[in-house]
């Protein structure tokens, strides 16, 4: 299959990032924990590309890559194959028992990508899974496709529950698993030689972070999609935004390193002052109920509702006690059933997102049009 090309006109090499994920244990199945593998025992999820002397018939192909224990392989198995003409191996499963904590599943996790040479590669991006392990494919595909599969994923499963359960009672453990893991491998990264470092992105993780210096000083670039209420640096750069700017799309401190957008294609263009790296940005609709659930919501009206209101909310929308609560619990369980662009579901968004905050060297936006373009898909 001949390469098609993308944007610039230069064929991609046909080589894909690695993606390691270690589960945690939880409550809401069985007792053990789920460990994704590859023939030699490694935490490897997603083998995209070939490793020498690696066949398909080496792997014990197991259950379906969307499920528990898994987080991140489907589309881009067949997208990039399509698009960079890589061959792509299915992912691997054994049931596992792993470490008992979450800093030492970290470690696991972090040996693995050591043993794969993942801090060799142009990027490393740490990522905060939904409880069940799960990641948004179309949130971290375009470092895929925009560094030529030149990339390191790792993400650590911390729950058993469905993700609108766990957004609601696993806060700790998601708190954890982020900055347990992030710790972990900014340990390793940060003892590299700097000209020898990949490119350190967060995907999520934000609780390993104190606010907006120390974030500037230990990564590349941060990205976060449809925030839960609780990250407590999104609730204080949302209460602290500049006066006259809403709730439902905040500006902080000039949006010289923090910016939010509903549409990353044109809202990150604002405010008008310069945005300098490392970037952090923050997608959200305003109708995204992850976003805007809290209990405070039974006894106060958010200022959102005082607002002119965001443009996937009906002007009608008000604020009544206990009711818009329960309204907006309801709607955590079908979060991700309305078309891309509404409630939780961002769809191609984060192209845009990551363009903005660490293109490659010659990326133009005609390439991030092209991707977004590539990406789509029906539904």
């Amino acid at each position: 299959m001949p390469a098609r090309r993308l944007g610039t006109g230069h064929a991609v090499p046909a080589t894909i990032g690695v993606l390691a994920v270690v589960a945690a244990c939880g409550h809401f199945g069985p007792r053990h924990t789920m460990l994704v593998v590859a023939p030699a025992g490694a935490a490897l999820l997603l083998l995209l590309g070939r490793p020498a002397g690696l066949s398909r018939t080496d792997l014990d192909i197991g259950p379906g890559s969307w499920g528990r224990g898994a987080a991140y392989a489907g589309a881009a198995v067949a997208a990039i194959a399509v698009v960079y003409a890589a061959t792509a191996v299915l992912p691997a499963t054994r049931d596992l028992d792993a470490a008992p904590t979450s800093r030492e599943r970290a470690a696991l996790a972090v040996r693995e990508l050591q043993r794969t040479g993942a801090f060799d590669r142009k990027v490393l991006c740490v990522i905060t899974t939904t409880g069940t392990g799960w990641v948004n494919e179309q949130a971290v595909e375009p470092l895929e496709f925009m560094y030529h599969g030149d990339t390191a994923l790792v993400g650590l499963q911390y729950s058993y529950l469905p993700s609108w359960i766990s957004f609601l009672v696993d806060k700790e453990r998601a708190r954890a698993a982020g900055r347990d893991l992030f710790d972990q491998v900014y340990r390793v990264w940060s003892r590299l030689p700097p000209g020898q470092r990949p490119k350190l992105l967060v995907f999520g993780a934000e609780s390993a972070f104190s606010g907006v210096e120390d974030i500037q000083n230990r990564v590349d670039g941060m990205l976060l999609v449809g925030p839960p209420n609780r990250n407590e640096l999104w609730r204080r750069y949302t209460a602290e935004r500049d006066p006259g700017t809403r709730e439902v799309l905040p500006t902080f401190e000039g949006g010289a390193s923090v910016r939010f957008a509903a549409d990353p294609s044109t809202d990150l263009d604002g405010p008008p002052g310069p945005w300098s790296r490392p970037r952090v940005v923050y997608l959200q609709h305003p109708s995204d109920p992850i976003v805007w659930w809290t209990p405070d919501l039974m006894l106060s009206r958010p200022n959102r509702l005082a607002e002119r209101r965001g443009a996937d909310v009906l002007p009608s929308t008000h604020w009544l006690p206990f009711v818009t609560f329960w309204q907006v619990t309801a709607d955590l369980a079908f979060s991700n059933s309305g078309p891309a662009g509404h409630g939780h579901r961002y769809g191609t968004a984060p192209v845009a997102a990551w363009a903005a905050i660490a293109p490659p060297a010659g990326w133009t936006a005609a390439r991030t049009a092209d991707l977004t373009r590539t990406m789509t898909r029906p539904g």
